[in-house]
């Protein structure tokens, strides 16, 4: 059991609505393990297994890659040097962009 079932439902509505609100342009790590990471809890993001080393990665709330394991999946469409500053960025648990992210450009598609 983790706990999302306990959660208070004014809670729940204040996360959603800060979820929603007009976020910056940062990527934000977090791990898997951490509380958190509500992939898959609060939205229609993956759940990703609860262990220390997976990381998801966020993007205006929402999780756009993340780390299971070996594989890195990509959740949204973007170009494909995001794509790698993506797995660059899981890999090492540290932001690594080459550019400004412009998610817009759609070329690389998720699996």
């Amino acid at each position: 059991v983790s706990g999302e079932q306990f959660a208070d439902e004014q809670c729940v509505r204040k996360l959603r609505e800060t979820r929603d609100q007009v976020p910056d342009d940062e990527w934000i790590i977090v791990s898997a393990a951490d509380p958190l990471n509500l992939s898959g809890i609060i939205d229609d993001g993956p759940k990703v297994s609860v262990r220390s080393r997976n990381r998801v990665l966020f993007y205006h709330g929402r999780c756009l890659a993340y780390k299971d394991g070996a594989l890195i999946e990509i959740v949204d469409e973007v170009d494909c040097e995001t794509a790698a500053d993506l797995r660059r960025s899981l890999t090492t648990g540290t932001i690594r962009k080459s550019r400004p992210f412009v998610k817009h450009e759609s070329v690389v598609k998720p699996r």
